[in-house]
């Protein structure tokens, strides 16, 4: 499954783009990306980790320790991902909006989690938000074209949005 996700998400993400990884945990994504693509600039942000900077191959993957729902703009972002964590943002509409502003017009942002009523939800006794809940919390922050999809039967799903109404 998690090569199914991850060859999925670098499908969504170009050379030379600059990501944000709200929710990063242990920044495994991050540097799966760096090695596949070429001058990556990546960041991840979580509350759980410690601050690091590498360079893979020609690609920067910096994990800081950080809260999505207190983000300011200090940078631009091509894409912004935010990977199994959106159920456990405690202001995930906050959080949306943040990666709202941080995004270029034009940019994308990739949701991946477990719907509402997923196996997932019954093994680790969390709650999490259906595929539409997310498309409307979505549209909610001023995102525009709005897709989702489930990858599996029991999820996840991948919602890709985009800030403003330029193609990207």
């Amino acid at each position: 499954l998690r090569d199914l996700i991850y060859q999925s998400l670098l499908k969504e993400i170009k050379e030379g783009e600059k990501i944000l990884d709200v929710g990063c945990g242990d920044c495994d994504i991050d540097f799966y990306f760096a090695r596949r693509r070429r001058l990556l600039r990546i960041l991840g942000i979580d509350i759980g980790i410690s601050d690091r900077k590498e360079k893979v191959k020609d690609s920067y993957v910096e994990c800081r320790k950080g809260d999505a729902s207190t983000l300011v703009k200090i940078d631009e972002f091509d894409v912004v991902i935010s990977k199994y964590s959106l159920h456990e943002f405690s202001k995930p509409k906050v959080v949306l909006e943040n990666c709202h502003k941080v995004l270029k017009d034009g940019g994308k942002i990739i949701v991946v989690d477990f719907p509402k009523g997923s196996l997932a939800e019954k093994l680790w006794g969390e709650e999490y938000f259906s595929l539409q809940e997310v498309r409307q919390m979505l549209e909610q922050a001023k995102f525009k074209r709005v897709k989702g999809r489930l990858l599996t039967k029991e999820g996840p799903f991948v919602v890709t949005a985009v800030k403003g109404d330029t193609d990207s």
